[in-house]
């Protein structure tokens, strides 16, 4: 997978961006949520501090047209 990347469930209305090629399911070693008129922004760290991507819940309100449409879909 090309970085960044934007995934997106349009059932959830949430999208995901990678700024690393691969998250594994602990690498995750502390989260920080922002909230934001329109939905809620997390961001994802590694255990040295260094972002590995964030998810965007409230895509469709918070992301441009043409993000969205670029986006790899992974809804269910």
């Amino acid at each position: 997978m090309s970085v960044p990347h934007v995934a997106i469930d349009t059932e959830a209305d949430a999208a995901y961006v990678y700024l690393v090629p691969e998250i594994e399911d602990d690498e995750a070693a502390q989260s920080l949520v922002v909230e934001v008129p329109g939905g809620e922004i997390t961001i994802d760290l590694d255990e040295e501090g260094r972002v590995l991507g964030f998810e965007i819940v409230g895509a469709a309100a918070l992301l441009r047209p043409e993000t969205l449409e670029d986006a790899e879909d992974v809804t269910d």
